[in-house]
């Protein structure tokens, strides 16, 4: 791991001490066009768990005060992928149980592995579709590290809740109008639903694959 994804211990929440992961975004958007943080399980159904977003332009290393994003655990299980914004320098992750009770963190290995979608091909009838047919397309690289949150509430094991911190090299063309809910990863749990094309599209190629070249 190098500067670019750093844990920071005892990290300060106005006066109370959690740990935090800062991403330096400057550079990880010059290797990514995605970032993402996925919910992969609750394993201590007693606690629920808040992820908190800061984020910052220009300095690196001063987290701003208040959070710009939080979202709850029943929210986060619901809507399992968040996209992180290549707006900004700099994004610090952090949970808490309650309101200033932050939680320990842990960052596994990089895992190297590919992305990939599921598609279907539809056609349009009334008021729904009909399925044409469907397929894999192979993604980019893709680059996951495991987060394992420690709640404090029991054995101290990062083990209470599981976020995958989610690198992919490239996206699909801008006329995909491509939803990244789409992405999944070889290796990660997580399923996504599949991505569906109008037969009656136009899309430009990725990777060497266009998802109509069935159907021309």
């Amino acid at each position: 791991m190098d500067n670019k994804i750093q844990l920071i211990s005892e990290d300060d929440f106005n006066g109370h001490k959690g740990d935090s992961i800062r991403l330096d975004i400057s550079l990880l958007k010059q290797e990514f066009q995605y970032i993402g943080l996925w919910f992969a399980c609750d394993r201590n159904e007693d606690v629920f768990i808040t992820t908190v977003f800061f984020e910052s332009i220009g300095s690196k290393t001063s987290k701003p005060a208040e959070p710009a994003e939080e979202i709850p655990e029943n929210s986060f299980k619901k809507t399992p992928k968040k996209t992180i914004s290549t707006d900004y320098d700099t994004v610090w992750i952090a949970t808490r149980r309650e309101q200033n009770n932050f939680c320990r963190m842990k960052i596994f290995p990089c895992v190297e592995e590919k992305s990939f979608i599921n598609f279907k091909v539809i056609k349009n009838r009334g008021a729904g579709f009909n399925v044409l047919g469907t397929g894999i397309i192979r993604g980019d690289s893709a680059s996951f590290y495991k987060i394992g949150i420690e709640d404090g509430t029991g054995a101290l094991d990062y083990n209470d809740t599981i976020l995958f911190l989610v690198l992919i090299r490239s996206l699909p063309p801008v006329d995909w109008k491509f939803d990244t809910a789409a992405f999944s990863v070889q290796g990660l749990p997580m399923s996504a639903p599949p991505f569906l094309f109008s037969v009656n599209g136009k899309y430009s190629s990725w990777l060497g694959q266009n998802p109509l070249e069935s159907f021309g």
